[in-house]
């Protein structure tokens, strides 16, 4: 079993469950798909498929909880970073409209008692808005997290 804290599982718990769609307790193929494509990696089903072979040592076609988590801790360095960044995203995108926008950063901000300054969150927006269509994807969210932390180091 995979060494994780209790704080860990439970935000593995939050990535597993925004993959697994339909709440089977399972990742599927097509699950898989479906969350390479929200973040703008178009593969076939059949490479979905391909991927979960990886996680799935008894060949069943689906990753539990467990062998998803499992399967974490084999590249943990490297994944352990994207599944905190692809929940870190989520919390943000408030509307689950797979972008991060100004009324999502609002709505964060309220919903924990946040006080921003007026035009602060539509600057961090277009900071981090490389295309300029007033939203933040996640490519975008993870470009900006990188520039901020060379530029901080």
């Amino acid at each position: 079993m995979a060494c994780f804290t209790a704080e860990e599982r439970t935000r593995l718990q939050v990535a597993f469950n925004k993959i697994d769609k339909n709440r089977d307790g399972f990742i599927t193929g097509k699950e898989l798909k479906d969350l390479l494509a929200r973040f703008g990696k178009d593969i076939s089903e059949a490479r979905a498929n391909e991927i979960l072979t990886k996680c799935d040592p008894d060949g069943t076609g689906k990753i539990t909880f467990e062998k998803f988590v499992n399967g974490c801790a084999i590249a943990l360095p490297i994944i352990k970073a994207a599944i905190l960044l692809v929940a870190a995203f989520h919390v943000m995108d408030a509307d689950g409209s797979g972008y991060i926008t100004s009324s999502d950063l609002k709505k964060l901000a309220s919903d924990n008692n946040v006080d921003v300054p007026a035009g602060k969150i539509e600057e961090l927006i277009a900071k981090c808005d490389q295309n300029n269509d007033g939203k933040v994807s996640f490519q975008e969210f993870v470009h900006a997290l990188i520039t901020f932390i060379k530029a901080n180091a």
